[in-house]
């Protein structure tokens, strides 16, 4: 009989533990809004030293032009305080002014990058032809970004060192590459793993797939009717890897940090952050 208790008292806590809930299960990372599919919260992550990053805080998403009426609401029910925008001029009279809440400080700080590559890809998404975009590209935009958008980051930052700011919102167009830059630097400067920051860029694939998997189709039918679109293989590759992120592609982001700067706190400081400024993003981050 006390056998049989003690199994049985094995099986009950083997049970209790199984069913416990970890603490991340039931965090609402994505916020579901009408108008941007890829708007969230990059907070809630444990960093190297086993300090968890806040959430409710930081969020990054895509152009915040087409929100209606609920998706406002819902923005103010986060309280956002602050929005960033990478968008160059020609994005914004593009895709509009973004819609927020009355109160709400709006900062532009577009990020160009290299006109040559710029134009390349806006020709390429007008007739489909991604030849001069191949899969090595991606990899290059994030190694480019953390050169080209030095005055846009710092300034983000310099916003993210005062408490006052917060909740901060940051974006760019589908909230992918110059987003995805940022919020690597947000999360590496307060000691989140590298992994776990590939692990967040590549939730944009979750968050856009369907659009993402419309937007192939459509370059796809471009290309098909471009007589000057001689490899259709390889051209849906290029336009397939273009819109669908791999770890691979951020890699860029590390690549050039490391060899150049050496670390990510060499790197802020480099392009005009403090040290005291630094340190007062970690302590408004991490608890």
């Amino acid at each position: 009989m006390k056998t049989l208790h003690i199994i049985s008292l094995i099986l009950l806590s083997t049970f209790l533990l199984q069913c416990k809930p970890k603490s991340n299960d039931h965090f609402k990372r994505s916020i579901a809004l009408h108008g941007q599919s890829n708007f969230r919260d990059i907070g809630n992550y444990t960093n190297e030293d086993g300090k968890m990053m806040k959430s409710g805080l930081v969020y990054r998403s895509g152009a915040l032009s087409k929100l209606d009426s609920t998706d406002i609401i819902q923005l103010e029910e986060l309280n956002i305080k602050t929005v960033v925008s990478f968008l160059t001029p020609g994005e914004i009279a593009k895709y509009g002014m973004d819609k927020l809440p009355n109160g709400v400080n709006y900062y532009n700080y577009p990020i160009t990058g290299n006109n040559n590559e710029a134009q390349t890809v806006l020709k390429a998404r007008m007739d489909g032809d991604f030849s001069k975009v191949p899969i090595s590209f991606n990899y290059d935009i994030h190694q480019l970004l953390i050169e080209v958008g030095q005055s846009a980051y710092l300034n983000l930052f310099k916003l993210l060192a005062d408490e006052d700011n917060y909740p901060i919102v940051f974006h760019c167009s589908h909230g992918v590459h110059r987003t995805g830059t940022a919020a690597a630097l947000v999360h590496a400067t307060v000691g989140i793993p590298w992994e776990t920051i590939t692990e967040d860029y590549l939730l944009s694939n979750q968050c856009r797939k369907e659009e993402v998997s419309k937007r192939i189709n459509e370059l796809s039918k471009l290309a098909k009717n471009n007589p000057y679109v001689f490899n259709m293989k390889e051209n849906k590759e290029n336009i397939t890897a273009f819109y669908k992120l791999k770890k691979e592609y951020l890699e860029g982001c590390a690549t050039a940090i490391q060899q150049d700067y050496g670390n990510t706190n060499n790197y802020l400081q480099h392009i005009g952050l403090t040290e005291n400024e630094i340190s007062n993003i970690k302590s408004i981050l991490l608890q």
